[in-house]
């Protein structure tokens, strides 16, 4: 454990997350209107979304892959916030208690935060909240996943990205990030009323910073860091002109917004990543829990994860020093193929009508893809499909009100596909080992096989979702 989070951090944040759960929880009478969602249909659609990456993941296990004994901790991640949210809690409240859970089993045990069971975490995470969206839930909100996600993913680039020696520091500050974004969402709701000039909003944000200022040099004594704060400051007022900008019609919205959105998005990522590196998204991505829905400080949010799960990936298995060369013919060619991929998850949320399709063609598209690119192509070109698939996500989820014209609930889960293939991506990375190493013919037979295998689940889909009408299979959430 690191000193730092033994000591004074840990308390702060134990603390903050305890206020963050205890007091809507009473003074909403949450307690009152708890209860457990009946019915087996809930039970029975997730266990069907369950059982393949189960069976995907044991399937590993005839390929001596490492990723194989994490098995226990995906299908941990995706049931336990499952079973959370059918006690119909709020989901902020599911959210403060996923992101205590996870802190505690990474501090209890160490390994946690290192792949690939932080890569199974996550990516049971990234199931669980598209199978919420999609299928589940009527209400889509990303309250619940992001502050366990934004911990799990800060924490895994900490540990295999920084030195040792810095990683006690920055772990603190990343959790006493959490800890000043928790109890603001307390105390900002008085001063989000009326405020024209944003006056009270800059205050806010000035307080955000400072907060995160004091545990810099105070509990964390790391003067070098002061700068961070700085950042946290400016994310805190980012979160908020977010929420000014969110329209809750689609009819509300216009290019004019949309492209905003994205020039700041761009300018933040632009800022952060050059003065601080990737540790500056770590740092900036708390800050947009502030926003209570579903929008674009939540889709920013996942941007970000999304982008330093890539660059985990980029730093661990792409050689060149440099990065990514897209010079190369198949790496720029897979740039296209990300984009592409993400703007058919964005028209198939749009026109496929059916979500247990839907449901269907975002896990399989989200999980098999970035396998496949880790066998058949080289490291490279999986990079830059991945970096393309997080920004083409961030591009459709933003501008896809102002493009279409019409709402679309769950919008958001194009982004949850860009997180959930640079997820499989990372936990299938022995692959691209076997891959390098197989022959043409080893890799028609596998490609055979995955054909064969895909073409008898279609199939097995078909059949059960072409149920007569006078037998109909009953969706949860309709």
């Amino acid at each position: 454990m690191s000193p730092s989070m033994s000591g004074p951090v840990l308390v702060l944040f134990a603390a903050s997350a305890l206020a963050a759960f205890a007091i809507p929880f009473l003074r909403g009478r949450v307690f009152a209107k708890m209860s457990w969602l009946p019915g087996w249909g809930w039970a029975k659609s997730f266990a069907a979304v369950l059982l393949p990456f189960l069976l995907l993941i044991a399937a590993g296990q005839f390929a001596h892959l490492q990723a194989a004994g994490s098995l226990r901790w995906f299908a941990l991640a995706a049931a336990l916030p499952f079973l959370l949210s059918r006690l119909s809690m709020p989901a902020p409240l599911n959210g403060v208690i996923l992101l205590a859970l996870t802190v505690v089993w990474t501090r209890c045990l160490p390994e946690a935060a290192t792949a690939p069971v932080c890569f199974a975490a996550v990516a049971g995470l990234a199931v669980w909240k598209t199978a919420e969206h999609l299928l589940l839930s009527s209400g889509p909100t990303l309250e619940d996943l992001l502050p366990p996600l934004i911990w799990l993913v800060g924490l895994n680039w900490l540990q295999s990205a920084m030195p040792a020696t810095a990683q006690a520091s920055r772990e603190g500050l990343l959790l006493g990030t959490l800890a000043v974004v928790l109890v603001m969402r307390l105390l900002q709701t008085p001063f989000l009323g009326v405020d024209k000039l944003f006056v009270k909003r800059i205050v806010l944000a000035s307080s955000g910073g400072l907060f995160v200022l004091l545990i810099i040099m105070k509990l964390l004594v790391a003067p070098d860091l002061s700068r961070l704060a700085v950042l946290a400051g400016g994310g805190v007022f980012l979160s908020y002109l977010f929420q000014s900008l969110h329209k809750e019609e689609a009819a509300d919205y216009g290019a004019v917004e949309a492209v905003t959105v994205l020039v700041l998005i761009g300018i933040f990522t632009l800022v952060a990543t050059r003065l601080f590196g990737t540790f500056g998204l770590v740092v900036l991505a708390p800050t947009m829990l502030l926003s209570g829905r579903a929008g674009f400080a939540h889709a920013a949010a996942l941007f970000w994860v999304a982008r330093i799960l890539v660059q985990s990936f980029v730093l661990s298995y792409v050689p060149n020093v440099t990065g990514i060369n897209l010079t190369h013919a198949y790496t720029s060619a897979a740039l296209y193929a990300g984009l592409l991929a993400a703007m058919l998850a964005s028209l198939a949320l749009r026109d496929l009508t059916d979500r247990r399709w839907l449901t269907a063609v975002f896990l399989a598209a989200g999980s098999l893809s970035p396998l496949a690119g880790d066998y058949f192509l080289h490291e490279e070109p999986t990079a830059s499909f991945l970096v393309a698939a997080a920004v083409g996500a961030v591009l459709c989820a933003v501008l896809a009100p102002a493009m279409y014209r019409q709402s679309i609930p769950g919008h958001e889960s194009v982004l949850l596909l860009a997180v959930q293939m640079v997820a499989f991506a990372l936990l299938g990375n022995e692959l691209i080992s076997l891959g390098n190493q197989g022959t043409a013919a080893d890799k028609l037979v596998v490609l055979a096989a995955g054909a064969a295998c895909l073409f008898v689940l279609t199939g097995l889909l078909y059949f059960a979702f072409s149920r007569s009408a006078a037998e109909p299979v009953e969706v949860p959430g309709d």
